[in-house]
């Protein structure tokens, strides 16, 4: 079989003037899509690409995907000059001496070009002339690919994508997710069983390509289609402020003051309280703007949390508090949440596939960078780091117990929730070392306003990163 791939060389004629064209500025950028090959016996491929674009420059790693299995990974550098004619540009190839290989058509908001390139595979190893010819229009924080095609040694196919920039102020991300408002809950389906038992077992699927971008994307936004897991959810404006001293370094220092958005969810469908159902898996992810300036783009970070259920299902009525007798008996989040049960030891062995151990996400860019998005020297970082709740529980209508977490959550005032931010433990130096453990309070997650809409739920993108240590510590 001949190998494909889609290597999306997005060619902007950026000027250094004003380092944007078509309303894309310069930044880093992040997406992928589908590959489909016009011979037929070929099977459809993913790709994922990565580019910096600046100051007229693009370089651009591209990786192509089949059964879920990275196949190919190229990359380039090209760089776009004005031609004597207004809107044309010439395609240069830097790392061939300049070599013009292409040119590039603007007009009306979209603009087309062809290129033809020598790379080299870093995967498969030979090198190989691959031909474009692309059209792209600019979007909210990014721009999509359309009537694609290329060749590649020999074989063509044809391809479709969309891309999101990186960095991406407060306001901005805010103001989308909070632009078009829904009334009621949206109803979503998530992961379907035999999805998942295709994918354990034949390594393919839709699955297995979404999970791959969720470790490999650092976008805020991906493509409008509903989460596999956690596909319903309340979006939330938020604050994270660090009030006391630990060792821990970047944005867990004290005095650290910085934006946030947060998303509460449920792993599946399953939303409403039911007394005799089967119960619901709660979770939340925060997403992190390093920066005292709301309106100033940058690299978010972003945590991903499980309540201490883990990937099993809880009964409880709200989803803050137990149903103890007390009634406000606080149930904490955390980033590391074993699975107990044999279906969530089943679903942690299926993604581990994408990252080892997947009950674990790791804290550590949350160390790296300060709360002016500067690098970090000689990070310290925690391994685990817990939410708990810290306010008035909410009651609930005794009339009305079979209620949507979303709705629960909707009801409770703009800045009545608080949630104790606590380091339980620090990441060893290495994987022979235990991990210290503590018990220290060092801030509070204060959430604000809160709003359902499509964007929170289908377009919202959390990135995972991967975990430095590849084994269970202790």
């Amino acid at each position: 079989m001949k190998t494909i791939l889609l290597f999306l060389l997005v060619l902007l004629p950026v000027s250094p003037a004003n380092a944007a064209t078509l309303g894309i500025p310069d930044g880093i950028y992040d997406g992928g899509g589908s590959l489909k090959p016009l011979n037929k016996l070929e099977p459809q491929l993913t790709f994922t690409s990565h580019r910096i674009i600046k100051n007229g420059t693009v370089e651009a790693y591209s990786s192509a995907y089949l059964l879920g299995i990275k196949i190919i990974s190229i990359a380039a550098r090209l760089q776009m000059v004005p031609d004597q004619i207004q809107n044309e540009y010439k395609v240069l190839d830097l790392d061939h001496n300049r070599k013009q290989v292409g040119e590039a058509f603007c007009h009306d908001g979209s603009c087309n070009f062809t290129a033809r390139v020598s790379v080299d595979d870093k995967v498969s190893g030979p090198k190989g002339e691959f031909y474009l010819n692309e059209t792209w229009t600019p979007i909210d924080h990014g721009f999509r690919l359309s009537e694609g095609n290329q060749i590649y040694k020999g074989t063509p196919a044809d391809y479709n994508g969309e891309f999101y920039s990186q960095d991406a102020s407060y306001e901005q991300v805010r103001d989308l997710v909070f632009e078009a408002p829904l009334k009621s809950p949206p109803k979503w389906e998530g992961i379907d069983p035999k999805q998942v038992m295709n994918a354990f077992f034949l390594r393919t699927g839709e699955i297995v390509d979404r999970s791959h971008a969720t470790f490999e994307s650092e976008s805020n936004f991906r493509p409008a289609r509903p989460k596999l897991l956690h596909p319903v959810g309340i979006c939330a404006e938020a604050e994270w402020h660090i009030t006391t001293s630990s060792k821990a370094t970047g944005l867990f220092r004290k005095g650290t003051r910085v934006p946030a958005l947060i998303r509460f969810s449920a792993g599946t469908s399953d939303s409403v309280y039911l007394p005799k159902g089967p119960g619901r898996i709660f979770g939340l992810a925060v997403k992190l703007f390093p920066t005292h300036n709301e309106s100033e783009p940058v690299e978010t970070v972003n945590i991903q949390m499980l309540d201490h259920y883990g990937f099993d299902r809880t009964k409880r009525k709200r989803y803050f508090f137990e149903d103890s007798e007390s009634g406000d008996t606080p149930v904490f989040f955390t980033n590391v949440a074993p699975a107990e049960s044999a279906f969530g030891k089943a679903l942690a062995t299926f993604f581990d596939r994408f990252d080892k151990p997947n009950f674990s996400r790791p804290v550590y860019p949350l160390a790296q960078i300060d709360e002016h998005g500067n690098k970090v020297e000689s990070e310290v970082s925690p391994y685990e780091i817990r939410l708990i709740p810290n306010f008035k529980p909410n009651t609930i209508d005794p009339e009305h117990e079979n209620i949507d977490f979303r709705t629960e959550l909707s009801e409770l005032k703009p800045g009545s929730v608080k949630m104790d931010i606590v380091i339980q433990s620090y990441e060893p130096k290495n994987e022979t070392e235990n991990l210290e453990m503590v018990n220290e309070k060092i801030g509070t997650l204060e959430i604000g306003k809160m709003v359902l809409s499509n964007t929170c739920d289908l377009n919202l993108h959390f990135n995972h990163p991967f975990n430095r240590f590849k084994k269970v510590l202790h």
